[in-house]
């Protein structure tokens, strides 16, 4: 009985004209081979999967085929053929990740002097050179600054930027882009034709989808398919292996945040936890989904960025109007914020359940924008009192008083000025004036502050809160009570680190319409 073969390596390209998705190096490596242009080292970088040793193989052929130096290798000399079956005695493919001493190099260093054997060049392959260490690159540059004339090198890396300058300057570099989903399902319906495997179009497009860009990855992922449910590729199967999260339950989630539904969402992550689905894994396609969500809003439906069913487009334009797509790019954005904080945190589940309520109540969220806006249009009271914010006693509404407030350093203030219109919903605003190095902050009423002087970084700021109305010539000590236990004051002294220095009334003389 014949052993099976595993597609990546029964449809692995044999030719240049059997690569997928990279035309471009495949042109230029094409028209050097005609032109006899070559170079005596090569670079290839790129993710994963998406051919470098694999033109590495194909253009060690076309440079020993009987008909070459070729860009179209034969595939049936004894060149080709002891190539494209790895006993060929002049190509050498190595691991760098094996080979990473000054000792273990020295062999190749040899190597590349000796005169080719059997063949016309003797092609040194080292797949993932930037795991050699310092020593040996040093090793292996004496070698690359006077290369033998029958020895090419080709170097295949998946992290570019670990290899060291003095290699690259010496080398051609080609780089492999990441494969398009187009890409990769055709090529996947091309292989289920010839395997006779029962692949729908949707289905090959969530395999590409999965791969991300890595066609080998797509090939084990159908292998894996096929694997488990025969070559009948059920859509429904198909999803439970890829991992991904049901649909109903992406649009459960979308449900609690677009309707604000924060009472679900204890139960709803605990429901994701005990289905055994991996949070972070679970939290991506959310992403997906909410990307999904504004698509459907902003493009109709267009079939070439969705990959969805009919029945599954419908579904989301219904989902996609419970919010502006103004909101869901809002959410979409808070989601993509909160990736790197999920990727490290040691509760994901707590981290998750804090993101789900905090989206849910987005909507309800007044931006510095529209406090500003309200504020300067003779609004405030009204704006305030509808956002349900509270203003300074009824006492105080007849008072004119400064409140002198002294601050943590400045990079305190920058820091959370940066963080301000995500913490405070409405409470108060705050803004830098660009080049004039003052604080502004607005409070409740229409409001002004200025700095008793000019401070370099790192020393005291001031801040000075003022509320205009009719002027007081004195304030009690209830009146100045009243005034420190204002919300507003309080969350600007606890967020800027800031100490009261004093409370006082403001003369007559001075404008009272000044902001």
């Amino acid at each position: 009985m014949q052993a099976y073969q595993i597609l990546a390596r029964k449809y692995r390209p044999q030719t240049f004209d059997e690569v997928v998705g990279q035309r471009t190096v495949v042109q230029t490596l094409r028209n050097a081979l005609d032109s006899g242009r070559l170079a005596q080292a090569y670079i290839f970088s790129g993710m994963r999967g998406v051919g470098k040793t694999t033109v590495a193989r194909i253009l060690a052929k076309a440079l020993n085929c009987v008909h070459g130096p070729t860009s179209n290798p034969c595939n049936a000399c004894p060149s080709c053929v002891a190539i494209r079956e790895d006993r060929s005695v002049d190509v050498l493919e190595i691991d760098g990740a094996s080979n990473r001493k000054v000792e273990e190099i020295g062999p190749i260093r040899d190597t590349a002097q000796v005169k080719p054997l059997q063949s016309r060049f003797k092609v040194i392959i080292i797949d993932e050179v930037h795991m050699l260490s310092t020593t040996a690159f040093n090793a292996l540059l004496k070698t690359l600054e006077e290369p033998p004339e029958s020895t090419v090198f080709i170097f295949a890396t998946t992290e570019f930027h670990k290899v060291p300058p003095t290699i690259v300057s010496r080398c051609q570099h080609f780089e492999f882009r990441r494969l398009s989903p187009k890409d990769i399902l055709e090529h996947l319906l091309f292989i289920a034709e010839k395997e006779r495997i029962a692949l729908s179009r949707f289905g090959a497009q969530l395999i590409a989808e999965a791969a991300d860009g890595s066609l080998r990855d797509a090939e084990s992922l159908l292998d894996k398919a096929v694997a488990f449910g025969g070559p009948e590729v059920n859509e429904e199967q198909l999803k439970e292996i890829l991992g991904l999260v049901p649909r109903g339950t992406l649009f459960e989630a979308s449900e609690i945040i677009l309707e604000g539904k924060t009472e679900k969402v204890f139960t709803f992550i605990h429901k994701i936890l005990t289905q055994g689905y991996d949070l972070r894994l679970f939290y991506e396609q959310v992403v997906k989904h909410f990307r999904n969500l504004l698509l459907i809003k902003t493009l109709q439906a267009d079939a070439e960025l969705l990959s969805q069913t009919p029945e599954e487009l419908r579904c989301l334009e219904r989902e996609a109007e419970k919010a502006s797509a103004i909101d869901l790019l809002r959410y979409l954005q808070t989601l993509l914020q909160a990736e790197v904080g999920l990727k490290y945190t040691s509760h994901p589940q707590i981290y998750l359940e804090t993101l789900f309520i905090k989206l849910s109540h987005l909507p309800h969220l007044v931006s510095l924008k529209e406090i500003f806006s309200s504020l300067e249009e003779g609004k405030g009271r009204a704006f305030l009192e509808a956002s349900g914010l509270s203003p300074l006693e009824s006492s105080l509404t007849e008072t004119k008083v400064n409140i002198n407030v002294e601050t943590a350093s400045r990079p305190v203030i920058e820091r959370q000025l940066e963080k301000a219109e995500k913490t405070i919903s409405g409470e108060w605003a705050a803004k830098k004036e660009l080049g004039s190095g003052e604080l502004k902050a607005k409070t409740n009423f229409p409001a002004a502050d200025e700095r008793e002087d000019k401070k370099k970084d790192g020393e005291d700021a001031r801040a000075r809160f003022r509320e205009i109305g009719r002027p007081r010539t004195k304030l009690d000590l209830a009146e100045k009570e009243a005034v420190l236990s204002n919300p507003t004051i309080q969350t600007f002294m606890s967020l800027f680190e800031a100490r009261v220095v004093s409370i006082d009334s403001i003369p007559k003389s001075e404008n009272t319409e000044e902001v």
